[in-house]
């Protein structure tokens, strides 16, 4: 009788920088695809039409705009070919995440993490 016994790795947590530039690199990537022009001139491109631009899943596209998962350079690349995007750009502004404050904000509104009430709204429950 033989026992085979499998080591679990846990993956160490991500940095608080590293969490926050792969969020902002998933809002920018988001917004690339919806920009996306199409050759009939209609805008945005689905999630699955990039994923086989690239080679990969849609899944893991979903993962790349969640900021779940690191993005790869080579993918990255693809993905500035296939979204016309400048991957320089694309880093830098992640890094520092001025580009972003706004559409970061945005995006946690959609996905309810966040609710804004304005001041006009506070004034009328009065």
């Amino acid at each position: 009788m033989t026992i085979q016994l499998n080591r679990v790795y846990e993956k160490e947590p991500r940095s608080p920088q590293v969490q926050m530039f792969n969020l902002n690199m998933g809002i920018f990537l988001k917004n690339k695809r919806k920009q996306y022009k199409n050759p009939n001139g209609t805008l945005g491109t689905t999630q699955t039409k990039v994923s086989q631009e690239i080679g990969v899943t849609f899944q893991q596209i979903q993962k790349y705009e969640k900021g779940t998962n690191n993005i790869s350079p080579l993918k990255l690349y693809l993905l500035s070919k296939f979204l016309n995007f400048d991957v320089g750009y694309a880093i830098t502004s992640s890094a520092t995440n001025e580009h972003f404050k706004k559409d970061y904000a945005q995006s946690l509104i959609e996905k309810k993490v966040i609710k804004v009430t304005y001041q006009d709204d506070l004034n009328e429950k009065k």
